[in-house]
């Protein structure tokens, strides 16, 4: 996934004025979500992670290194990168000064838009109520006259007194961009991508949606606790149950504690095994103390007492 957004982060070429900041510039970008806030922590182990996590199916049996754990690890790195991909666009913005200041409305830009050689963009932010936002990342053509600013990203946010994004959402019109001329290398397969988030309390939560140009929706949903436990929901799609379908789409949803021992249940949403569950537990050391599938020729290893709390 980070291959195919990559380029986005060199969206915007930012020059500075050289003017500080005032706790009023302070307040306004605070409505700017930052992706490290929001980045899922699924537990590492050294040599279980990386490429060819799917490889397998499943774990084998007891004492094999989860494969639902690597499975877990691959959509987690996804999902951060969906968030570095859009939030890292504005990572920039807190290094420069506004160059507009209005009363409730800070602009940064426009700017020259590196890599599409005729179009500016401008970073806006309102504020619509005492710790209330709206931000937006505009673009527009500035060869045509008059040309209108069109969104690129828009988003709300709530922010605390300690100038902090609290809860907000995230979103992305990827097709009605790209319908403007605007090269999108990496994002022209989504017809949008939405984040909705909620940072105020423990644990932060995120849920990431994506609607592809096929029909296909892609989901993730991360609680993350201050004290190292989460929580992360995802899909996989493989042939998880013999049959005539090629591949079977699963819904997983993985919990951890903080010594890394966990487990992920999975329900088969549709394919040959529809309506069909399996549960994996592992370890602190993330191999398999059960293993449970409940479907025709499906494994049952290990003892079920070995599970952490499915809340």
């Amino acid at each position: 996934m980070r291959g195919a957004v990559g380029p986005l982060f060199a969206l915007l070429l930012l020059v500075s004025c050289g003017q500080p900041y005032s706790n009023e510039d302070l307040a306004f970008l605070a409505a700017l979500p930052e992706r490290e806030q929001l980045e899922t922590h699924v537990p590492e182990d050294v040599g279980t992670t990386g490429s060819g996590l799917t490889a397998s199916h499943s774990a084998l049996g007891v004492g094999d290194v989860s494969q639902l754990y690597r499975d877990t690890s691959k959509a987690g790195n996804d999902f951060n990168s969906f968030l570095e991909a859009i939030l890292g666009l504005l990572d920039n913005i807190r290094q420069v000064p506004a160059t507009t200041r209005e009363e409730q409305r800070r602009i940064w830009g426009p700017y020259p838009w590196e890599g599409q050689r005729t179009f500016e963009v401008r970073v806006v932010i309102d504020r619509i109520a005492d710790g209330e936002f709206t931000w937006d990342i505009q673009f527009r053509n500035r060869v045509a006259v008059d040309a209108p600013w069109g969104t690129f990203v828009h988003g709300t946010a709530s922010t605390d007194a300690q100038f902090r994004s609290g809860k907000g959402t995230v979103s992305i019109p990827v097709a009605e961009v790209a319908a403007t001329g605007v090269a999108l290398a990496g994002l022209e397969v989504f017809e949008r991508m939405d984040i909705a988030y909620d940072a105020m309390n423990d644990p932060v939560e995120v849920e990431l949606n994506a609607l592809v140009v096929t029909g296909e929706e892609i989901a993730f949903a991360s609680r993350r606790f201050v004290d190292g436990s989460g929580k992360f929901v995802f899909d996989v799609r493989r042939d998880w149950v013999p049959g005539s379908f090629p591949q079977d789409r699963a819904r997983v949803t993985t919990r951890w504690l903080a010594d890394h021992r966990g487990r992920a249940d999975v329900e088969i949403l549709e394919g040959d095994g529809a309506g069909a569950h399996a549960l994996e537990c592992w370890g602190t050391d993330f191999r398999v103390t059960y293993l449970g599938q409940n479907w025709v020729f499906g494994v049952v290893d290990g003892d079920p007492a070995s599970c952490i709390a499915r809340e």
